[in-house]
């Protein structure tokens, strides 16, 4: 058992990247170390089980979902930049861009509705997309580029733009986590030496009973 939960300790260690994912396994390491040893780790094990689903629960929210449809809708608009930049129209560099691409399907969707080549459904085509920043911009370009024309330079400048800030919003978070990078390390080591040590404890204290 102890070896058992010493594997999982070190896949909590080698799984960093990913600190949910390390609290997890550092926690359910612990946990089964507290079979091995009882009373002495229940609360240790306890407190870095909370502290693993304290993680899911603050690092839970939609932005990583966000920034997954982010991506997604930036690479779409890529796409209708290099279509636009083989002399394909607005439309037919949409159509291209949108294919086997949900984001893409829906934006085409939207731009079908634009130019009266559907009649508008109850259902929005672009509901799921609206909490994304940069949709408006995209529609607004959309609308434009069906009235006067657009610019394939202004279309890949967007995209180039859009995907540059969403790397440095991604940095940002990254210098926001060394704080929990160093303290689940911390509560890691400091319950590892309590596996060696409660056994220790244990029998000194018995000994000094038997005095």
């Amino acid at each position: 058992m102890l070896a058992i939960g010493s594997f999982l300790l070190a896949c909590g260690f080698a799984g960093r990247s990913s600190v949910n994912r390390s609290a997890i396994w550092a926690a359910f390491g612990v946990w089964i170390g507290a079979f091995l040893f009882h009373r002495p780790l229940i609360i240790p094990s306890l407190l870095l089980l909370a502290g693993g689903v304290a993680q899911i629960a603050i690092r839970r929210p939609t932005a990583p979902s966000q920034n997954l449809r982010r991506r997604g809708l930036i690479r779409f608009w890529q796409k209708v930049g290099v279509f636009l930049s083989a002399g394909m129209t607005l439309w037919r560099a949409i159509e291209s861009a949108a294919v086997r691409d949900p984001v893409g399907f829906a934006i085409q969707a939207y731009a079908a509705e634009v130019l009266g080549l559907r009649s508008p459904e109850t259902s929005d085509p672009i509901a799921d997309l609206k909490d994304l920043p940069e949709l408006p911009a995209i529609l607004g370009t959309i609308r434009h580029g069906f009235r006067h024309g657009v610019d394939h330079h202004l279309i890949t400048q967007q995209a180039k733009d859009w995907d540059a800030r969403l790397q440095f919003e991604a940095q940002f978070r990254q210098r926001r986590d060394p704080l929990w990078l160093s303290v689940i390390p911390a509560l890691l080591l400091l319950n590892v030496l309590w596996l060696f040590l409660a056994p220790l404890a244990q029998s000194l204290s018995a000994a000094w009973l038997h005095l």
